[in-house]
């Protein structure tokens, strides 16, 4: 009778699993990687600004067009990738 139990416990998480699998796959696309996820960290990013922090920011890259600077690192391993 106790296997019973164990395996009917088993099969009540099966559910569960097969959605919590399906939610994490969801998921990868919406990581902060590449040229997109970038960009939108960027923008979310000049939104938390202060006017002090943008005037700052505008000095060192020469554009208050964050999502733009964001990029340069994905552009230049693409580059990388013709190169060598």
């Amino acid at each position: 009778m106790k296997s019973l139990c164990q395996k009917a416990d088993s099969t009540a998480k099966m559910p569960a699993l097969a959605i919590l699998a399906v939610l994490l796959a969801g998921t990868f696309s919406a990581f902060p990687w590449g040229k997109e996820g970038h960009e939108e960290i960027a923008r979310a990013a000049e939104t938390m600004l202060s006017n002090s922090a943008s005037a700052h920011v505008q000095a060192l890259l020469g554009t208050n067009d964050m999502p733009a600077v964001a990029v340069w690192a994905d552009e230049a391993r693409q580059l990388m990738k013709y190169h060598i």
